[in-house]
């Protein structure tokens, strides 16, 4: 695994690598750079590709289950995810999330 610094400045690269490459896709990205001058302190990251989003619409019903787990090491926060079960009763990503916990 690579420094994980290093990869979290590639953050803004791949949300608009993911917009140019996925034009109806939603991504958002925010970090914060007022509170501590110098410093870039990520708050979320959230991702809804238009394929799973299109699949969903055309696929599953709609209904949407939540779940969120807990991320702990060098990187703590949240992961949250959108899911549903398709047609062939398998679990099917609709968007997902992570952000900071509050403290």
């Amino acid at each position: 695994m690579g420094d994980w610094n290093l990869e979290f400045a590639r953050l803004c690269d791949y949300a608009e690598m993911i917009k140019q490459t996925n034009p109806s896709s939603f991504v958002w990205l925010r970090i914060d750079t007022e509170n501590i001058p110098g410093k870039n302190l990520f708050v979320y990251f959230y991702v809804c590709l238009d394929a799973l989003k299109k699949g969903w619409l055309e696929g599953c019903r709609r209904i949407i289950g939540f779940d969120e787990y807990f991320l702990k090491g060098a990187c703590k926060g949240e992961l949250l995810v959108a899911i549903r079960k398709n047609g062939n009763n398998k679990m099917f990503p609709i968007a997902w999330a992570v952000m900071v916990n509050e403290t």
